[in-house]
């Protein structure tokens, strides 16, 4: 699941300042595109983990 929501977040548009949080409506600012990177870097590390305990599950069958 997070792993989706990582991969949406990191596609969205580096030039949007801001966007609103579902539910409170509060401001989530993206400055200079910082937020989308931080996306981007949290689906990689996450992709990295699932490949390698896919592989890792493999190997045990």
């Amino acid at each position: 699941m997070f792993k989706d929501l990582f991969c949406y977040l990191k596609g969205v548009k580096k030039d949007e300042k801001y966007w609103l949080a579902l539910g409170n409506k509060q401001f989530v600012y993206n400055k200079g595109g910082a937020f989308v990177a931080k996306a981007e870097k949290a689906y990689n590390k996450i992709n990295d983990l699932t490949e390698e305990s896919d592989s890792f599950l493999f190997r045990l069958i």
